[in-house]
């Protein structure tokens, strides 16, 4: 979405002309990455497949009202200026890694009775996932600069805002000092997506267990999944507005670990 009568600009100062949008379906991407796969067939009840890839996905256009991360925006920034507007694709992971996996356990094929119900049959299934975090774009909250488009306006880039991974926490995930308020407001120097969100470590694992009865004409199988089986944290975006409080402190975060358990029948 973008000012159908653009703004002026005189001695500094953004002067908006008329308040009357215009929105358009056009946009500029691209994608470049290489990637490593690594893969097992299944034989002797193993099978799996693990894939690397490093990318980058770029764009002048986040997307309908996007502005990293999923929250909203106002579209460009100075539309007399959209190659301004190049940067991270809001759906860009610089780093991501992943497995899948399933292995049927070779004991007690060889028992009898109990003991066989009880220990043959058993198999595991594993998914993990582990990528480098979103692009996030700092943005004023509100219509700071009377431009009639709320969160359009960026602030001032004035040093790397990412911190390295031993130095964020969550009330300081990235260095909020580097993005100054501009005075008197006019158009911020910061690019779109300049900051990288949480990463995430998914690791979600299950077992299940095959039965038959009566001859092999009823079948059943139990199964035991984990998602996010090590608890471990993932963390939502922080907040990115300047003028909020909660500008590069992070609030709240995903779903911990969930355990649950299912039957089904067959016959």
């Amino acid at each position: 979405m973008r000012r159908l009568v653009p703004v002026t600009v005189e001695k500094g100062v953004i002067i908006p002309l008329q308040n009357v949008f215009e929105e358009q379906s056009t946009g500029f991407s691209n994608y470049n990455a290489g990637t490593l796969r690594v893969e097992k067939r299944f034989s002797q009840g193993l099978s799996f497949l693990s894939t690397y890839t490093y990318g980058k996905a770029m764009s002048d256009n986040p997307g309908w009202r996007g502005g990293g991360q999923g929250l909203s925006s106002a579209g460009a920034q100075n539309i007399l200026n959209l190659k301004a507007e190049k940067g991270r694709a809001d759906l860009d992971h610089t780093h991501r890694f992943t497995v899948a996996s399933v292995y049927e356990l070779p004991f007690g094929k060889n028992f009898h009775g109990i003991a066989k119900h009880a220990l043959a049959g058993w198999a595991t299934d594993a998914i993990i996932q582990l990528q480098s975090g979103l692009p996030m774009t700092p943005q004023f909250s509100g219509d700071v600069a009377s431009m009639g488009t709320n969160q359009a306006l960026r602030p001032d880039l004035v040093c790397n805002p990412n911190l390295a991974r031993g130095e964020q926490t969550v009330d300081r995930f990235f260095n909020t000092s580097c993005l100054v308020q501009q005075t008197p407001f006019r158009y911020g120097t910061s690019g779109r997506a300049v900051i990288t969100g949480p990463g995430t470590i998914g690791v979600d694992l299950a077992a299940r267990k095959n039965f038959a009865f009566l001859s092999e004409k009823v079948k059943a199988q139990f199964r035991a999944e984990f998602f996010n089986a090590v608890n471990h944290t993932n963390w939502n975006p922080p907040g990115k507005q300047l003028g909020n409080s909660s500008l590069g402190r992070i609030t709240s975060a995903r779903d911990p670990r969930i355990v649950q358990f299912g039957l089904k029948l067959g016959f």
